[in-house]
């Protein structure tokens, strides 16, 4: 009983946000995947650049992408860029003033279910967002168990579509290449 009137504290997504994935909690685990060039990354850079600009500091390792042109294009597309929003071309040691950490990919960081298990451990209260490389049929690259760490998991299928299966708001679907409104 006392469980059940337990109060949680939720992030107050709105939006296409809220569209997609519902309203988590400030420790929210999510995993995107899909094939190359669908736009995983894009996807990811807008969402690192709503959560920057509403709900605190935001670590981005684009690992994948490397520090480059393209990666710089999208932030200036989406318009991402904020005080609040840090990209690095590795994961530092100490992540503690970051509220929301994305890690871009987690094949190309090279890092294992454990490691993610233990990054979660040290860090209960912030929230993580896992990019998957995809195989050839279009699972994500890795073990079954990543799948079952996360709040949320966000496939992007076809090019351009993110579809949102998780604990949340199962279902929630979300045209990509949509120019950010400050949503």
């Amino acid at each position: 009983m006392d469980f059940a009137k337990m109060k949680f504290n939720k992030l107050g997504f709105t939006g296409k946000w809220l569209e997609l994935i519902g309203d988590p909690s400030s420790n929210l685990a999510a995993m995107v995947f899909g094939k190359p060039k669908m736009g995983k990354s894009y996807l990811c850079i807008d969402f690192a650049g709503y959560l920057a600009r509403n709900f605190g500091k935001v670590l981005y390792v684009p690992k994948e992408e490397g520090l480059d042109f393209t990666l710089q294009e999208k932030l200036n597309d989406q318009n991402v860029k904020h005080p609040n929003l840090n990209v690095t071309g590795s994961l530092p040691d100490s992540q503690d003033s970051y509220d929301f950490i994305f890690l871009d990919s987690v094949n190309r960081l090279g890092l294992t279910l454990d490691d993610l298990r233990l990054l979660k451990e040290r860090h209960p209260a912030k929230s993580f967002i896992y990019i998957f490389q995809s195989t050839k049929q279009g699972n994500f690259r890795g073990e079954n168990s990543f799948q079952h760490d996360v709040d949320v998991v966000i496939e992007v299928p076809e090019k351009g579509k993110a579809v949102q299966m998780g604990m949340i708001n199962q279902g929630g679907e979300m045209e990509i290449f949509q120019i950010s409104q400050g949503t």
